[in-house]
């Protein structure tokens, strides 16, 4: 609550900050102990929540104590991209969905767990089941051209062609049915 009311004390003119250490192991699980750097401990999937909402600062390690991973900002999209991609993408990005944008989430094309950043080349509008479920099935979103495409799981298209969801662009549709109309027989 603090963190969120903004009302963290000044170090040396920066803001307070809490760094957080998570075994590698523990955090692909999401299961397993974080460590603050003053030695107390939170679940992984406190951490993740933290990190989701906060200014934390994630610090990942591998077995070694070795330094594989720190800190990226936000997790969550802000106000001002979340205006911007419901604008670019209009609904949920994934080929044939017809779930508006208000209706979805944000979506990481590179998971931010992974280390997907939140930026808009990385974020895509998703419905909840799409967000959720496309990744498990074997779909991974691309960005090509600014434009969020998703990559069929070989066993649906040997060959992964990119698809985009073109349904929520009804003057794209229109051009393209004229174009349609438009050939001779």
């Amino acid at each position: 609550m603090l963190l969120a009311a903004g009302g963290i004390p000044q170090h040396a003119g920066l803001p307070a900050q809490l760094i957080v250490t998570v075994d590698l192991h523990d955090l692909e699980r999401r299961a397993g102990q974080a460590t603050t750097h003053h030695g107390g401990t939170l679940t992984v999937r406190e951490a993740l929540r933290l990190a989701a909402e906060a200014k934390l600062i994630l610090v990942v390690l591998d077995q070694e104590l070795g330094l594989v991973a720190y800190g990226r900002g936000k997790r969550l999209a802000t106000s001002g991209q979340r205006t911007a991609l419901f604008a670019r993408d209009r609904g949920c990005t994934f080929p044939g969905c017809v779930r508006t944008a208000a209706e979805s989430e944000i979506h990481h094309a590179r998971d931010w767990a992974n280390g997907g950043a939140t930026d808009l080349d990385n974020l895509a509008i998703a419905c909840g089941y799409h967000n959720a479920e496309a990744p498990k099935q074997g779909w991974t979103t691309v960005m090509i051209d600014g434009h969020p495409h998703w990559k069929p799981p070989a066993w649906r298209d040997p060959g992964r062609e990119p698809r985009r969801n073109w349904l929520h662009h009804s003057e794209h549709l229109a051009r393209t049915l004229q174009a349609w109309t438009a050939q001779p027989d």
